[in-house]
């Protein structure tokens, strides 16, 4: 593996951001100097997350998982150690330094995270060159609406056989991105080839804007053959991690008028989702119908007031509301649903009519809302006298959409609401209720901790003081008595040390140092640095601690944290 040279750099940076990088992954919620979420590694009920950036990490008290920013993402990515130090890097506005040694490259035997991003770049500028040179897709898009300012803006283009692999970068690096493929083992011709080739190429960019792959449209309908196709997926593009259109909705959200509500809409699909960010609606479209925890938390990240999802009109488009909505509400977004209005002087051809038909019509765009209980009853309940079978669909489909959501009152008033639809006591629903109690603070369990790991525990986490590198001590060590504490106990305080002096050489956050020189302790030591309850060391406390160890040994002191 290649040695990264500024890696203490990267470490600290990425501590100082760890609120950034996790709450790009998970949704967090600020409580004081924390910050809390359900945990991403196990069923969690209640949020037992807890990330301290006064420190730089991560805890989970319910499954002990813990440690720094570059741990998270080695867990949550599922990347060895050297690609997420590269995500950490990307994230954190720096590049990664690799030493070099003679001749040899230092990503001789790794692929470097950060390489894929030039070739997938090269790719999208010589596309969108294309499609200038090439008067019909041009054409085409033209009668879609879609201008020149509008593809140069979303840098659309068009794929021409496999001319992308003329670009800058070498066909190996395309080949990784996914922009060029290989060939069957059994054909006798081996160029790598465009799967793209002869469509219309829209780019896909991660939450940062970095082109991560594209799509590829038709430009004639064909049959047997899918309108839409995206490049295949590489370490740097899945699907279910990315929003069409995300930078573009978050920096409308982030300019609008003072005072206006911050609402974004869902679609499917991204011309439908251009044609609604040019008409000024926020918008942003996943990779299908589902949405993954993933593209929930990108949405949370963007601070909406409200969410509207304006699917489509039909049957799939009933259900993708139903199976994106819950997650939505969980995280306490209020969620509504948005209906394209049609102009009663639209000139368009008969059948299903999309955001992207009214702008190639030089049509306005307009959205009629509806709460999102009253929209469902009247979506599945057809008849005007409710009968059996719509009984079953508000029992099976609707009463549980309430039942789960968080918030008491918001459960109350939509049962309310949905007595008033179908006219009927808000008894009856009430009755099927779950009365689930709001979501709890996190409370991590009263765990006694012996004077000895107490002692243990707040000098790790004393940030007073500072170790003396130089000399390999850190100041609390002339008050230990070296010569009449139990073995066990002088083992673990000499491995602080070594945490802290490790710490104040390198720059590192001290949860980086123990993850480094004490891997095996690593959920111990994260859960006492996670602890509001553990304080920095005093040297009272210090020489009072250490008395109590010597004189009842390892008798338990009964003290309230967090730690174990």
């Amino acid at each position: 593996m290649p040695k990264i040279s500024n890696l203490e750099y990267i470490l600290s940076a990425a501590a100082a951001d760890i609120v950034q990088i996790i709450g790009r992954r998970v949704p967090l919620k600020n409580k004081g100097k924390q910050w809390k979420a359900n945990c991403p590694f196990h069923p969690d009920k209640t949020p037992s997350f807890v990330v301290t950036p006064e420190r730089g990490i991560y805890h989970c008290f319910g499954c002990g998982k813990g440690g720094d920013a570059i741990n998270f993402i080695r867990e949550f990515e599922n990347v060895e150690f050297i690609d997420a130090v590269e995500i950490a890097a990307a994230e954190t506005g720096t590049t990664v330094q690799y030493e070099t040694s003679g001749t040899s490259s230092p990503h001789s035997s790794h692929k470097s995270y950060s390489s894929y991003f030039p070739a997938l770049s090269a790719a999208a500028e010589h596309y969108h060159s294309q499609l200038k040179d090439k008067s019909a897709p041009l054409e085409y898009l033209h009668k879609r609406g879609f201008t020149d300012a509008i593809i140069d803006k979303y840098k659309i283009g068009y794929s021409c056989g496999n001319s992308v692999g003329k670009v800058s970068a070498d066909s190996n690096s395309l080949i990784s991105a996914g922009v060029l493929s290989k060939p069957k083992e059994t054909s006798q011709d081996q160029t790598p080839f465009d799967p793209l080739h002869g469509r219309a190429i829209i780019p896909l960019c991660d939450s940062f804007g970095r082109v991560v792959g594209f799509t590829g449209r038709l430009i004639e309908a064909k049959e047997d053959t899918a309108k839409y196709i995206n490049t295949r997926e590489t370490p740097v593009f899945k699907k279910g991690e990315i929003l069409y259109g995300y930078t573009f909705a978050r920096d409308m959200l982030r300019m609008r008028k003072k005072g206006t509500p911050a609402n974004l809409y869902i679609l499917e699909g991204q011309l439908k989702t251009i044609a609604a960010i040019e008409a000024g609606y926020p918008a942003v479209s996943a990779g299908g119908t589902g949405f993954t925890d993933r593209q929930l938390t990108l949405i949370y990240n963007l601070n909406p007031d409200n969410v509207y999802l304006a699917l489509d009109p039909d049957d799939a488009g009933t259900k993708a509301a139903l199976r994106i909505a819950p997650g939505l509400r969980n995280l306490s977004i209020n969620t509504a649903v948005a209906e394209l209005q049609i102009p009663e002087q639209a000139d368009l051809p008969p059948g299903k009519i999309d955001t992207d038909d009214l702008m190639a019509a030089k049509m306005p765009i307009h959205f009629e809302h509806f709460e999102l209980i009253e929209w469902i009853f009247r979506s599945l309940c057809s008849s005007e006298n409710l009968n059996s079978s719509d009984a079953l669909k508000i029992s099976s489909v609707i009463l549980p959409l309430i039942n789960q959501h968080p918030n008491s009152l918001v459960r109350e008033v939509e049962t309310k609401k949905l007595s008033e639809l179908t006219e009927l006591s808000e008894h009856v629903f009430m009755s099927g209720q779950s009365h689930k109690s709001d979501q709890s603070e996190c409370s991590a369990p009263r765990v006694p901790l012996t004077p000895g790991r107490y002692l243990c525990a707040i000098l790790l986490a004393d940030n007073e003081h500072e170790a003396d590198y130089e000399t390999g001590a850190a100041w609390f060590a002339p008050l230990i008595q070296w010569q009449l504490l139990p073995v066990a106990l002088l083992e673990m305080l000499q491995e602080i040390i070594n945490i802290k002096v490790h710490s104040a050489r390198f720059g590192v956050p001290v949860i980086s140092s123990a993850e480094r020189l004490a891997p095996e302790k690593l959920s111990l030591y994260s859960s006492w640095l996670s602890s509001i309850d553990i304080r920095e060391a005093e040297q009272s406390q210090i020489i009072s601690l250490q008395k109590e160890v010597i004189k009842r040994g390892s008798a338990p002191k009964t003290i309230e944290t967090k730690g174990n």
